[in-house]
């Protein structure tokens, strides 16, 4: 029945409906197809400059893997160049990862006679897993060693990931390495690493969580002429390891510190020793849970005085495990 009916509807008399009228262009339309817009001054720019430009901002950068992940949508252009700039910076946590960064690198390094160049590394951060080996660090320092303005280095806490083997079975060598970080590591380590880098070191800072001596001889005993910052954090480097450093440095300009309670007399004896061009000191006093700490104490005021006869900006700070106050003259 239904059939039927369709079949005799007037369907010739059913009116089509008019079609829409096209909109004619308007004059701040702007158009999303055709060829990139070459006349904007920053598509002018030299591919040489315009790198430079994405460089200088992503050093500057809090998350550098964001910031350059923003660059690389902007448009093709943009794209191809800050391509390049992938391994400026690299973080890498744990033994698998740094193997894969090394087949990558080698991966890419037989790729250069591609139109895609990449950057040499400037920045590389490597932190161990706990309790698991970094068999393969030496190898990856003497990959990207070379072109290393920042090294951070941060193993377990009872210092087996980094053992000296896996950095001395490898020759480094890091010519323009401007600043190092080395966490609970061996002291064994960070002498290979101030060995490879004591013309151009200019920031050293050393963390640990066990009793940190440096070896007493050795080739690396020889002046630092660019150290000029110093950072000792943690209250298990013994003063000795201190004073030692601070020897090779003739050049310090700042130095931060921490000692127990009791070592502050060992402490102003080496302040005594440090260089003339030494211009700013932070101290940080390891104080038990409830006790208490002002410049009106006697037992610090040898080491207030000393920073004042000397010159000096300084912040001396007293902390426990619950919080911290600034010890000064009262």
């Amino acid at each position: 029945m239904l059939r039927n009916m369709l079949l005799k509807f007037p369907w010739n008399q059913v009116r089509k409906p008019n079609p829409q009228p096209q909109k004619s262009p308007k004059a701040n339309e702007i158009k999303l197809s055709g060829p990139p817009c070459t006349s904007s001054p920053i598509n002018q720019l030299p591919v040489e400059l315009l790198e430079a430009i994405f460089l200088e901002n992503l050093r500057h950068a809090y998350r550098y893997r964001a910031e350059l992940l923003k660059i690389l949508l902007v448009c093709r252009r943009w794209r191809s160049v800050a391509s390049r700039l992938e391994l400026i910076s690299i973080q890498v946590e744990g033994e698998q990862r740094v193997s894969k960064l090394i087949s990558h690198i080698i991966k890419l390094r037989k790729a250069n006679h591609q139109e895609v160049l990449h950057a040499p590394t400037n920045n590389l951060s490597i932190k161990a897993e706990w309790s698991k080996p970094l068999p393969e660090l030496g190898g990856l320092l003497e990959l990207l060693g070379s072109s290393l303005e920042k090294l951070e280095i941060d193993g377990d806490y009872d210092g087996r990931s980094l053992s000296s083997s896996c950095i001395q079975r490898t020759t480094i060598e890091l010519p323009k390495l401007r600043e190092l970080c080395f966490s609970k590591g061996r002291p064994e380590d960070l002498v290979l690493l101030l060995c490879a880098s004591r013309s151009t070191l200019q920031s050293l800072y050393i963390f640990t969580t066990s009793l940190f001596i440096l070896p007493a001889e050795g080739d690396w005993k020889a002046s630092f002429p660019s150290l000029h910052q110093l950072r000792l954090t943690d209250h298990t480097i013994p003063l000795s390891t201190c004073m030692t450093l601070c020897a090779l440095a003739p050049n310090l300009e700042y130095l931060e510190v921490s000692i127990l309670r009791g070592g502050i007399d060992a402490l102003v004896g080496v302040l005594r020793s440090l260089p003339k061009s030494m211009k700013e000191l932070m101290v940080w006093i390891r104080v038990g849970k409830y006790d208490s700490l002002t410049g009106r104490d006697p037992e610090v005021r040898p080491l207030l005085d000393c920073i004042k006869e000397k010159g000096w900006k300084k912040e001396v700070i007293a902390h426990m495990s619950c919080g911290s106050w600034t010890v000064d003259d009262d």
